[in-house]
C-alpha cells in the first residue's frame, strides 16, 4: 500500500515519505487499507506501532504513533 502524501504535522513525518510502500503494520502483512485497520485493532491511540516498508527497492522499518 503506497503512501501518497504526509501532512507537515503527521507523526510519521521524517519517518515515512510519499512513494513508500507499507508492507507490514504491527507484525501483520498489509496490502489494503482495511489490513491496517485490522493490524491496529485493540491498540491505544499514541501507542508506538512498528511499520515495515519499501523505499526505492530497499526494505526498512520504523515506529510510528
Amino acid at each position: 500500500m503506497a503512501v501518497a502524501a504526509l501532512s507537515a504535522t503527521s507523526p510519521s513525518q521524517g519517518k515515512l515519505a510519499a512513494g513508500d510502500v507499507i508492507t507490514g503494520v504491527a507484525g501483520t502483512p498489509v496490502a489494503l487499507p482495511s489490513d491496517i485497520g485490522r493490524a491496529l485493532a485493540g491498540r491505544e491511540p499514541g501507542q508506538p506501532v512498528p511499520v515495515t516498508y519499501q523505499r526505492k527497492n530497499s526494505n526498512a522499518a520504523t515506529e510510528v504513533t
